[in-house]
């Protein structure tokens, strides 16, 4: 059975839990009372396939571990099973993790219902093309060459542009265009 601790101090412990790419993720319920509360800290961070996680700092008699427990609040369908579960890190050992890594990301994840950036992200995340033009970004998630420039800006659009070697692109008319560097090693 998996368990979180803080020293002797036991965060969270579940016969029920969800495996995620390597983490255990623990019901909401079998957090001990008192032992999270939200993050001052931390700010929230963007998966591509699992959405938005907030965070909340670990707190024991003795001490605090700032962002040491995440959480997707509203997490998307390829991930509706870590809903109401947290998971932990930054000081957290979590013993009797099973083996393997659970449900990770999908190849074929669907876009469903991401919007603006998150659907940019998304784009970059699973297109099968190095090339993605305006007219892609339209009938694949809805956004209009006016609106790709500022939501291009996003942070976490760029996180992933960058770690997949994206690219933003105009032509002489302005049209915006998304090109994917090819990896010489790769050919």
């Amino acid at each position: 059975m998996p368990i979180a601790k803080v020293n002797e101090t036991v965060i969270a412990e579940s016969d029920t839990y969800e495996l995620v790419e390597g983490n255990v993720y623990f019901p909401i319920s079998s957090v001990s009372a008192g032992a999270i509360r939200k993050s001052q800290e931390q700010s929230p961070t963007y998966c591509h396939w699992k959405g938005t996680a907030e965070y909340f700092d670990v707190v024991t008699d003795d001490q605090v571990l700032p962002g040491a427990c995440w959480v997707y609040p509203t997490p998307y369908e390829e991930a509706s099973s870590i809903a109401n579960h947290v998971a932990f890190w930054r000081g957290v050992n979590v013993t009797g993790i099973p083996e393997g890594k659970g449900l990770v990301a999908s190849a074929d994840a669907p876009l469903g219902s991401r919007k603006g950036w998150e659907a940019i992200a998304w784009l970059i995340c699973y297109s099968k093309h190095d090339l993605i033009t305006a007219d892609d970004m339209k009938r694949e998630a809805g956004i209009e060459r006016d609106e790709f420039s500022g939501l291009w800006q996003h942070e976490f659009v760029q996180f992933y542009a960058n770690r997949r070697n994206w690219t933003l692109e105009y032509d002489k008319n302005e049209n915006v265009t998304l090109v994917r560097a090819v990896d010489p090693g790769k050919n």
